[in-house]
């Protein structure tokens, strides 16, 4: 699994490889002459919590009724879901000539998917969100004209 930049100037590399870095829920990056794309994929993250979900809902077998009800609602949907949403390899950011495309949430991803043609952005912006424990979560914006 390799991830590469062709036809792109040194800038769009560095805030590409950016992004590549800062989505742990995508995998299988790919690359073409046209521009750059990342897609919603496996991860080691993805799989964590798919595995999670499913051996707490199998877990959940050995509980009352009441609440082995809520367990298997809650982590056997949510990691069927999530896997669903894995599965589908929809498109969560793409860079081309016709400009940024932005992928919708999964589970509204036609409604909120965006192309900002590149008339429409004057910058491209990268910042970190501070999160507990000294970590942080790198993103990317679009400053429109």
């Amino acid at each position: 699994m390799s991830s590469r930049i062709v036809a792109c100037s040194s800038a769009i590399q560095h805030w590409v490889w950016s992004v590549a870095a800062l989505f742990g829920i995508m995998a299988r990056m790919a690359a073409d002459s046209f521009g750059y794309e990342a897609r919603y994929g496996w991860s080691g993250r993805n799989a964590r919590i798919v595995i999670v979900g499913l051996v707490f809902a199998v877990a959940g077998i050995a509980l009352p009724l009441v609440l082995r009800i809520i367990d298997i609602v809650f982590f056997g949907d949510g990691a069927l879901f999530f896997l669903g949403v894995i599965c589908t390899r929809r498109v969560a950011f793409r860079v081309d000539a016709s400009g940024v495309t932005l992928g919708g949430t999964p589970p509204r991803y036609r409604s909120g998917t965006r192309v900002v043609p590149w008339a429409d952005i004057r910058q491209v912006v990268l910042w970190e969100q501070p999160m507990p424990y000294g970590r942080s979560m790198p993103h990317v914006g679009l400053v429109r004209r």
